[in-house]
């Protein structure tokens, strides 16, 4: 080794220079490991501060995730029923994408199932309905109907092509399928005993429809703007045929009006440009006016004395019905299956005027 003071060399085991006399000062080994730096103290503040920092940033991502998730609009299922006060259930709605559309026989709300004995025009709110295309309608519901403002459940739906309804249903409601251009198929079930006002109008793709036997009236603008409509079959319950019931179904050809009817109104079958014949039953005591104006190929009308009689003397008093005007194909009726020309019809303002032109025969009838 060698002295600090005067760097002359020494003997290990020396106590003293041998040429300055400075006492020796051994190294002193560490008992375990390397030395290990002293940390300034300047540089454990920072490393903390960044610590913290990092902590900080990690904590107040957290919360934002959280509040994000928790602010963000959660999905809806499919079907969201709502249940009124008195526990039972108010509005049914689809949440869906649309296509093939099959209503649940019940909904659930909260932890319990409610049965879905109705539908209404709250049922597509939310979505675009032309992108219905088909319905099924489960044997749970027995009422179609329209609540106060008239939207019927399935109006505007003009990509619906097909919809299945259960013979549970007795009502079809006002304007249910107004404006379903694409329809081209659905049967009304026997257990239908009521079809509201406007419920097929403007349904422009529609060919046929059997109207069911408990059905007593066919509304107002029922099967009105049924352009391909080409036949219908009324049943013998159906006492009344309302104003516009048939109004521009324009490829309807024949129908057969049953002898249950007493009252065909207003504009009826008026726009019917392609209707052959029809016949009136004897026991009609009403004819609206413009009843089948325009039906511009009506060749062969049939009616009883006792109808023609009602047409005349309601022209007489009350003025021209326009019953047949535009009818520009039709030249003679069959009164009782006596053909009568026209023009008598056309040039007389009353009952009795006609009996003048015709003397006993029709006399002889009127009794």
């Amino acid at each position: 080794m060698f002295c600090r003071n005067c760097g002359a060399q020494m003997q290990e085991d020396a106590a003293f220079c041998p040429k300055c006399g400075a006492a020796a000062e051994k190294e002193q080994k560490e008992a375990s490991g390397p030395k290990k730096p002293v940390e300034k103290a300047g540089n454990a503040f920072t490393k903390r501060k960044a610590l913290i920092g990092a902590g900080a940033g990690i904590l107040a991502l957290g919360i934002i995730v959280i509040l994000i998730f928790a602010l963000s609009p959660k999905e809806k299922p499919e079907w969201e029923g709502i249940v009124a006060e008195d526990g039972s259930l108010s509005a049914i709605y689809y949440h869906g994408v649309g296509g093939a559309v099959t209503i649940p026989s019940e909904v659930k709300v909260g932890s319990k199932f409610y049965p879905v004995t109705f539908l209404d025009e709250q049922l597509f709110l939310y979505i675009d309905r032309s992108n219905v295309t088909s319905v099924k309608i489960p044997d749970s519901v027995t009422d179609i109907r329209t609540t106060w403002d008239g939207w019927g459940v399935f109006q505007d739906c003009s990509n619906l092509t097909k919809v299945e309804i259960p013979d549970s249903v007795m009502r079809i409601g006002e304007s249910t399928f107004s404006g379903c251009s694409s329809l081209t198929k659905v049967e009304i079930p026997d257990s239908v005993t009521e079809i509201g006002e406007r419920a097929f109008k403007d349904c422009s793709s529609l060919p046929s429809l059997k109207i069911p036997d408990g059905v007593t009236s066919i509304g107002r603008s029922t099967f009105s703007g049924c352009s391909s409509l080409t036949s219908v079959e009324i049943p013998d319950s159906v006492t009344v045929i309302e104003g516009f019931a048939f109004n521009g179904c324009s490829s309807l050809m024949s129908v057969e009006i049953p002898d249950s009817v007493t009252e065909i109104n207003d504009s009826a079958f008026n726009g019917c440009s392609n209707l052959r014949m029809i016949k009136i039953p004897n026991g009609v005591t009403e004819i609206g006016r413009e009843a089948f104006q325009d039906c511009s190929n009506l060749s062969v009308v049939e009616m009883s004395l006792s109808s023609l009689q009602m047409l005349l003397e309601d022209e007489y008093y009350h003025g021209s019905g326009r019953v047949f005007e535009g009818c520009s194909s039709l030249e003679s009726i069959l009164v009782d299956g006596v053909e009568v020309p026209l023009f008598y019809y056309e040039i007389t303002p009353g009952w009795k005027r006609f009996v003048e032109k015709f003397g006993d025969k029709w006399n002889a009838s009127e009794n």
